[in-house]
């Protein structure tokens, strides 16, 4: 299962949408437009440009991850001006300026199709677990139950109450069969 820091990703979405909101007014001017930006605005940009592309390219949206590696495609086409800023000129210009507005209007179009759980921090726990789910008592006397009771604690994170009993009847099984050999029981 791919796991991505959820904040991460919206962040890296709002800062290329905020870079549009600068962009757009200075390429309307044709390529006599430029646009300077201070090296730490525009180090972020690169830098959630790069981590979108990334993360786009891990969970399957593949129009995304080429619109944010174009952008950042652009930005490094940057030239420094006297006063240390970053500049993004002419037909560079022109070009973030067009790929930021495909940008916006295929993240819409490309994550209709997708689908993504959210689990609580409670839910999150128990998918999550950093300590066996029974205690390491019973992780350590019952090492063959811990996939199966692990499991189970997925299963009820994910809201899947019929398979938690599932995995849970198996990991009773190696109990039962360890009782059973207590008690002198056969097979």
């Amino acid at each position: 299962m791919l796991q991505l820091p959820f904040v991460r990703l919206l962040g890296s979405v709002q800062g290329l949408t905020s870079l549009q909101h600068l962009v757009a007014p200075s390429a309307s001017k044709g390529l006599s437009g430029e646009l300077a930006v201070h090296p730490v605005n525009f180090q972020a940009w690169l830098e959630a440009a790069d981590s979108l592309a990334a993360d786009c390219a891990a969970v399957g949206l593949p129009v995304i991850r080429q619109f944010a590696s174009l952008i950042a495609d652009d930005l490094r086409t940057a030239t420094m001006s006297a006063a240390g800023d970053s500049v993004v000129s002419g037909h560079h210009l022109q070009q973030l300026d067009a790929h930021l507005r495909g940008f916006a209007q295929v993240i819409r179009i490309e994550t209709e199709a997708k689908k993504a759980l959210l689990l609580s921090t409670e839910h999150a726990a128990l998918y999550e677990a950093t300590e066996p789910h029974f205690g390491p008592e019973v992780a350590n006397k019952f090492a063959l139950a811990g996939e199966d009771i692990e499991e189970a604690a997925k299963c009820l994170a994910l809201g899947r109450s019929t398979a938690v009993v599932f995995h849970l009847m198996r990991a009773m099984e190696g109990a039962l069969q360890v009782l059973a050999a207590k008690l002198a029981i056969a097979n």
